[in-house]
């Protein structure tokens, strides 16, 4: 599913003429908090995709993939994506990692999501 959203994302970034691209890459597989969780790809897959987007002439947030970020790095990295991405004519945000839906919700997980449960309230 990863791989053809991104195949898909990469296709339509190909039309774009002129302009900046502007990327943000992240990958999260090392939870401070959930042991037994840990994942083994996110690393290696951001740095395969941060590289195919350099190649096709993005500009990446942070020069690169971001690895292993903190929710207030995340934030950070998505606040700035999405101001660049006003001025840039295409925009990708690619990501690697734990995610949960709740309802109709989806979050990412940054790498120090608290042990306990902050979605469902008693």
């Amino acid at each position: 599913m990863r791989v053809i959203l991104f195949l898909l994302l990469a296709l339509m970034s190909v039309a774009v003429h002129g302009g900046e691209r502007v990327a943000l890459v992240v990958g999260c597989g090392t939870y401070s908090n959930m042991l037994g969780r840990q994942l083994i790809s996110p690393a290696a897959d951001s740095e395969d995709v941060a590289g195919a987007l350099k190649k096709m002439g993005y500009r990446l947030i942070g020069g690169g993939a971001m690895k292993e970020l903190t929710r207030e790095k995340l934030t950070e990295a998505v606040e700035r994506l999405t101001t660049e991405a006003k001025r840039a004519e295409a925009a990708v945000f690619y990501f690697s990692g734990h995610g949960v839906q709740i309802g109709e919700e989806n979050y990412l997980l940054p790498v120090d999501m608290p042990k306990e449960n902050i979605f469902l309230k008693a």
